[in-house]
C-alpha cells in the first residue's frame, strides 16, 4: 500500500536502530544557502516538499508512523494478554474450547477464530502459535481490570521520552492507548471494574488488539523486547549523543560530544518464568504456527546473516547456523463495511534463545490496509539486516547461492 512503518531495537540497550515511516518527504526540499558573494543568505524556491507535508493531512507526512501514529495492534497485543494471564497466577496449561465462528460463541462473548479446526482446545503456548482469538478473548474476560496494571507498566497509555534529559527537554513519542475512553474534556479515563463487567464483548475484542486498543509500532516492538529481555523493559533511545564538528570546512569530521541523553535503568515488568513461557509460544509461531512458511535466518560461515527459504535450509553447509526466531503476526480490522483492508503486523526478535544479556535485535512493522500476513516478510528482512549491522557485517542480508554452499 506504500503506507506503514518499521522499527528495529537493539535488544540489550533499547537503542532504536531504525525507525522508518512511509510515505516520507524530504525536509531538504526547502533550503537556505549563501549567495554567490557569500555575505547574504537566500531561500530556495523549491518548497514543494514542505508545502505538501504541511497540507496533505491524509498522508501524515510530518508524523513518524513509527513513533507518532497509533494503530489497532491486532494479535500482537496477545503478548501482553499472555503475560497478564501468567502474572495473575493463571496456568499456561489452561485450555479453552475454540469453536471458531463468532455466531457459535455469541453467548460466551468471544471473537471468531478462523483457524479453530487446527487447534480445537489450545493451551497458552499453542494459542500464541495459532493466534487463537477465542483463547485470548476468554482470558481477557476472566482477567478483567487486572490487565490494566501490567499494561501501564509495559508502557501503554503514556509516551516515551526518546532522548531522556537531552538538552534539558523531553522528546516524547505518542502514547499508546488501551482500556480507556474519551472524557468530556478531551482527556481519556481508564475503564472502571464495573465497565469491564458490563461490556464483555468490548473487553474480549480489546483482548485481541481491537476495539479501543491502539499502539504505535514502537510500543509493539517494546512488547516483544520485554519478553526477549527476560521480563525487563528497556526505555527506547533514539539519540546516543550530539557532537560538534571541530572544523566548519570539514563537516564530515565529528568533533567532541556536546550532549548525551540519560540512560534510564531497565524496569522489571514481569518474571523470568513468564518471559520464558511467552518466548516458547512465540518461537512456535515461526516453527509450526502462523509464521511457519517464513524464510529462516541463517548465520553463514563468514558470520553474515542470510534469509533462506525453509525448504532449502537442509542444502546449506554444515557450518551454517539456523537462528531461532520468536515472533507474532497480527491482522487488525480498521472499520466495518468501509472497504478498507485490515492493517498487517509482524513483530519478531532473534536470536530467540539468547540470554537477556546477549546481543539480539527486535523488529516490529505495520503495513496500513496490507491484509493478512503482508508485514512478515519485511520484518524478517530488516531483522537479518540489523543482525548484520550489529555484528559489523554490513546492513543487507546476504544472498545465498545454494550451488556454492552445498556440501
Amino acid at each position: 500500500t506504500g503506507r506503514g512503518a518499521i522499527v528495529a531495537l537493539d535488544g540489550r540497550s533499547g537503542e532504536i536502530l531504525t525507525a522508518v515511516s512511509r510515505p516520507a518527504w524530504d525536509p531538504n526540499s526547502w533550503t537556505i544557502a549563501p549567495d554567490d558573494e557569500g555575505d547574504r543568505w537566500t531561500q530556495s524556491t523549491d518548497r514543494d516538499g514542505w508545502r505538501v507535508a504541511g497540507t496533505d493531512r491524509a498522508a501524515k507526512l510530518r508524523l513518524s508512523r513509527a513513533t507518532d501514529v497509533r494503530y489497532p495492534p491486532g494479535s500482537t497485543f496477545k503478548i501482553l494478554l499472555g503475560a497478564s494471564w501468567l502474572e495473575t497466577g493463571h496456568d499456561a496449561a489452561h485450555r479453552i474450547l475454540c469453536r471458531g465462528g463468532a455466531p457459535a460463541d455469541a453467548k460466551r462473548h468471544l471473537p471468531g477464530c478462523r483457524w479453530h479446526t487446527n487447534h480445537p482446545e489450545p493451551d497458552l503456548r499453542e494459542a500464541l502459535a495459532a493466534s487463537c482469538n477465542a483463547w485470548f478473548g476468554s482470558a481477557g474476560l476472566e482477567l478483567g481490570a487486572a490487565v490494566q496494571g501490567l499494561g501501564d507498566a509495559w508502557g501503554m497509555n503514556r509516551g516515551w521520552d526518546l532522548a531522556s534529559g537531552l538538552l534539558g527537554r523531553a522528546w516524547p513519542s505518542l502514547p499508546s492507548s488501551a482500556w480507556n475512553e474519551a472524557a468530556e474534556d478531551g482527556t481519556r479515563e481508564p475503564w472502571s471494574s464495573t465497565f469491564f463487567r458490563q461490556n464483555p464483548k468490548l473487553v474480549s475484542r480489546a483482548a485481541i488488539g481491537q476495539a479501543t486498543v491502539e499502539a504505535t509500532p514502537l510500543q509493539v516492538a517494546l512488547l516483544a523486547s520485554a519478553v526477549a529481555n527476560g521480563g525487563e523493559l528497556l526505555a527506547p533511545r533514539l539519540v546516543s549523543s550530539l557532537r560538534v564538528a571541530p572544523d566548519p570546512s570539514r563537516p564530515e569530521a565529528l568533533g567532541g560530544v556536546w550532549a548525551t541523553p540519560d540512560t534510564p535503568a531497565a524496569v522489571r515488568v514481569f518474571s523470568r518464568d513468564t518471559a520464558r513461557t511467552l518466548a516458547e509460544g512465540l518461537q512456535l509461531v515461526l516453527e509450526e504456527g502462523t509464521g511457519h512458511k517464513l524464510p529462516r535466518i541463517v548465520r553463514m560461515a563468514d558470520g553474515r546473516h542470510a534469509l533462506v527459504p525453509r525448504n532449502e535450509v537442509d542444502a546449506l553447509d554444515e557450518d551454517a547456523v539456523v537462528l531461532s526466531v520468536a515472533g507474532k503476526s497480527g491482522t487488525a480490522d480498521v472499520c466495518d463495511g468501509c472497504g478498507l483492508g485490515p492493517h498487517a503486523w509482524f513483530v519478531a526478535w532473534a536470536p530467540a534463545d539468547a540470554s537477556p544479556q546477549d546481543a539480539k535485535v527486535v523488529v516490529a512493522s505495520v503495513v496500513e490496509n496490507g491484509g493478512s500476513g503482508n508485514a512478515a516478510a519485511a520484518t524478517m528482512e530488516v531483522l537479518a539486516a540489523a543482525l548484520n549491522l550489529q555484528a559489523g557485517r554490513g546492513r543487507d542480508p546476504v544472498p545465498v547461492d545454494l550451488n556454492r554452499t552445498q556440501p
